[in-house]
């Protein structure tokens, strides 16, 4: 391991974002970074609505307390909104946290991550009709799985099929930018 290596702890429970995360960081940095894959609180809100609940979802994973033997701790949430026009759009929140509990993230550049949901107001429909969680923070029907029963896609990469734009790249743009913040501070 390299002296000035930086080592990531990915709170998430996805091997498909751990996957995702390593090679988007692979792009931003080369050889020079680790990333490790542990476990983060559940949320129990499997499809965040809203800016700030994303937000807060996303920060919600890094609320336990870890050794602090890492540079940085990642978390990554999709979510949806409405984007200026009243489309639904799925975005990438992505916070990195340093070990002294600072935050960077890509709120400011959310838009950068976004990919139209196909069908947004027959889709929401569906979703609201099941009624927002006690917590306030979203639905418990995801976009990706009434997507996956319309169109035989997976749910959670519904995006490369049906519009040809990969979660890969959506967490790639939102780990770049929220990187990109930690020089300015």
């Amino acid at each position: 391991m390299s002296q000035n290596q930086q080592i990531f702890l990915l709170r998430s429970n996805s091997i498909y974002k751990d996957a995702c995360t390593n090679t988007a960081l692979y792009h931003i940095m080369g050889e020079n970074r680790k990333v490790i894959r542990m476990y983060s609180k559940e949320t129990n809100v499997p499809q965040p609505f809203g800016r700030d609940n994303i937000r807060a979802c996303c920060r919600i994973k890094m609320s336990d307390s870890v050794n602090k033997k890492y540079d940085y701790q990642i978390a990554i949430e999709n979510g949806i909104i409405f984007n200026d026009y009243g489309l639904l759009i799925d975005v990438c929140y992505v916070c990195l946290m340093s070990k002294d509990e600072i935050y960077y993230d890509n709120y400011k550049t959310l838009l950068n991550t976004a990919v139209l949901v196909p069908d947004g107001k027959s889709i929401y429909e569906e979703i609201h009709k099941e009624g927002v969680l006690k917590s306030g923070l979203g639905y418990s029907t995801t976009v990706g799985e009434l997507l996956s029963n319309k169109y035989c896609v997976p749910r959670y990469n519904w995006m490369e099929h049906l519009c040809c734009y990969s979660k890969e790249m959506q967490i790639l743009t939102g780990l770049k930018d929220a990187y990109e913040q930690i020089g300015k501070y």
